[in-house]
């Protein structure tokens, strides 16, 4: 069995290497061919098709521009090999992290937990999407800017009437009434989750992406396996339950974090500490408070070291429950301190709220 395990690592690292020549060697000569008409025609098919804007694009950005775009792609791909590799390395070598990865992974978790978890995310959608009634109505009035983005684009969805845009949210909403009163819960969690996600990609395809929603859908893509745990429990008759599809949410919520810095680091490097940078987002976001603190370069410099410290951070609190203290009333300063200081946000945050699978509610059982 080791043998097997040197072999697959070894070839994984193989992989890696294969990769970063076949980039170096093959795909950027062609992209600095596509700028000459030059490069192979699949090529060039691929391109445009996942990129469609590069002809617009390419008239205000030279060459040098894309390449080094190219070039970042690599670089993540390479970090996270290696970074999974580092992982990897770890818990080999450091026993205390692998008996707390032991743990994560073959925990146990209430039915009264899960329970709480569905119901509670079911009433965090409705909450959240209380005025999509009045913004699809705002958005029909002006259909013609409609740009469809990713799900929607490959479909080849149109912007709906309104008529229609009503009916699927009233049935989102009345999905996610049935699966808090746990009427036909699997089905309607599916339906509720799959109609949030088509509904905010109309509203986000009108030249204004977004990650407000990012970790909430995560989490709402795992919620029906989440259900369909807890009614499969109760079939059984079993109060407690193998945790796989929490430790999945969290994971995903972490990691949305942990790239968000890694991927400053990346695109920035050293420059994002430059008290400069951090003064060019408050310029582009400003508010009053924003603009009086961001004349301190102190004040820079630290928030840019911290914000990269959290969101590198974050992740850690999946082996080590005790950070979580830490790094979840962090969490809320941070988000809240975005919306005070940059206006991006609201108090009302979606990333807040998914905060609330990283918290034990057994205690709720004792009140």
């Amino acid at each position: 069995m080791k043998k097997v395990y040197f072999l697959f690592w070894l070839s994984y690292v193989m992989f890696l290497g294969l990769v970063t020549l076949v980039y170096i060697f093959l795909i950027r000569p062609q992209v600095e061919a596509l700028f000459l008409h030059e490069a192979h025609p699949t090529f060039q098919e691929i391109v445009y098709r996942l990129y469609p804007r590069l002809t617009v694009e390419s008239q205000r950005f030279s060459v040098d521009f894309f390449l080094s775009k190219a070039d970042q792609v690599l670089g993540r791909f390479l970090a996270i090999g290696l970074i999974i590799l580092f992982i990897r390395i770890l818990l080999l070598k450091v026993k205390t992290i692998r008996v707390a990865f032991n743990n994560f992974w073959t925990s146990n978790i209430s039915s009264f937990q899960i329970l709480f978890l569905v119901r509670i995310y079911c009433v965090a959608l409705i909450g959240f999407t209380w005025d999509w009634s009045y913004l699809f109505y705002q958005l029909h009035q002006v259909k013609v800017f409609y740009q469809p983005t990713f799900l929607l684009k490959i479909l080849h969805l149109p912007f709906p009437a309104l008529s229609i845009l009503w009916f699927f949210y009233g049935l989102m909403l009345l999905a996610s009434i049935l699966v808090i009163l746990q009427k036909k819960p699997v089905l309607f969690s599916i339906i509720s989750i799959l109609l949030f996600i088509i509904l905010q990609g109309y509203l986000i395809s009108f030249y204004k992406l977004d990650h407000t929603y990012s970790t909430f859908i995560y989490a709402g893509l795992l919620i029906p396996f989440l259900q369909f745990e807890y009614s499969n429990a109760g079939k059984n008759q079993e109060s407690q339950i193998t945790n796989w599809v929490l430790v999945l949410i969290q994971l995903g919520i972490a990691s949305a974090y942990f790239f968000s810095g890694l991927e400053k680091i990346l695109i920035a490097g050293i420059q994002w500490f430059n008290p400069e940078n951090m003064r060019y987002h408050f310029q582009v976001h400003p508010t009053n408070l924003g603009l009086y603190l961001s004349q301190s370069d102190a004040f820079c410099m630290n928030l840019a070291v911290l914000t990269i410290l959290f969101q590198l951070g974050f992740i850690s609190i999946i082996l080590f429950k005790k950070l979580r203290w830490i790094f979840l009333p962090a969490g809320i300063i941070f988000h809240m301190g975005t919306y005070v200081l940059l206006n991006i946000g609201w108090y009302w945050s979606p990333w807040i709220f998914v905060y609330v699978f990283f918290i034990n509610w057994d205690f709720l059982k004792r009140l």
